[in-house]
């Protein structure tokens, strides 16, 4: 070995530097999943949840009949300063009562009124309800008084709590809630 000589070549290697993707892409999957779940766990507070009849749309027809044995509370918005309101004297439409301060509450049983409009007089609902559950005889489908509760989109929600309230008041557990019928002209 004594006379040989070497070329060694220094060869460098030049290294191109790269971010190391496999722990990014876990801490990407790591956070969408911490998203998915946080959202998932946000609800709104103080939402209710309910999904309130219609009268429109392709489907419709009129409601189905019941059985005569039935409660249909009645609320209504109606312009102010009207003893016996007509179906002239109903506020319908939000534009016909954006401020919601020409008109107030009719409350009716079954087309009898419970007190004078602007004024329901929920005692009165409360007897009538109480007076048609002991006059109730159960059926093969209604073992107890149903009662229908139908609001105008122009009442208040509070009115619908306190016909809500007062039927529950008078024992009543078989409560539905309908859209105003629209008679036929």
């Amino acid at each position: 070995m004594s006379g040989e000589t070497h070329n060694f070549r220094r060869e460098v290697m030049e290294e191109q530097p790269d971010l190391p993707l496999t722990p990014m892409i876990d801490i990407i999957f790591q956070l969408l999943i911490f998203f998915m779940f946080a959202l998932k766990f946000s609800g709104g507070e103080g939402w209710l949840y309910a999904r309130f009849p219609t009268n429109m749309g392709p489907d419709y027809q009129r409601t189905p009949p019941i059985s005569i044995q039935r409660v249909r509370v009645k609320l209504l918005w109606v312009r102010k300063g009207v003893a016996q309101p007509t179906w002239n004297d109903l506020i319908r439409q939000p534009y016909q009562d954006p401020k919601g301060d020409k008109g107030c509450v009719y409350l009716k049983a079954d087309r009898i009124p419970c007190g004078t409009p602007g004024k329901p007089d929920w005692c009165k609902l409360l007897q009538y309800i109480r007076v048609a559950k002991s006059r109730f005889r159960p059926t093969r489908h209604f073992r107890s008084l149903p009662v229908i509760i139908e609001a105008s989109k122009m009442v208040p929600f509070k009115y619908v709590i306190y016909a809500l309230n007062t039927v529950l008041k008078a024992g009543v557990t078989k409560i539905t809630f309908a859209a105003p019928e629209i008679p036929i002209k």
